[in-house]
């Protein structure tokens, strides 16, 4: 069979309904999306990239919460502390910072800390030549 401009046959046995127009549709027939509204395409590109902008900067945010929510929870403890552990905390920074008897009964003081160091560190300026 030859190759007419109705027939091919590599695409369709028998063209369709799609493929051919009606008398009733009139001649000339004009190109299909010949004519492309610029302006419609840019707004629905600006929507779709404003759209995608939005869902990932919202997404970005909900997982950075989350995380730090997480983090919170498994890494950093930051639940509240018992009440035995608050006050051990608190009387040992207190001995660390304040003089007082460390045994009354073996006449040992209890000296701060940054006193100490002050002190050390002083006796060797004074012996640097």
């Amino acid at each position: 069979m030859p190759h007419t401009l109705a027939h091919l046959e590599h695409e369709h046995e028998q063209p369709d309904a799609w493929h051919r127009h009606t008398p009733e549709e009139g001649a000339p027939q004009a190109e299909h999306a010949s004519q492309v509204n610029t302006m419609a395409l840019g707004l629905v590109f600006v929507v779709m990239t404003v759209t995608i902008v939005a869902i990932g900067t919202l997404v970005g945010m909900y997982f950075e919460r989350h995380i730090t929510k997480m983090r919170r929870e498994r890494v950093e403890i930051v639940e509240p502390i018992a009440t035995p552990q608050l006050e051990y905390r608190q009387a040992t920074r207190n001995d660390l910072a304040t003089y007082g008897w460390a045994n009354e009964q073996a006449q040992t003081v209890r000296v701060p800390v940054e006193s100490t160091f002050n002190t050390i560190i002083q006796e060797y300026a004074d012996q640097a030549p």
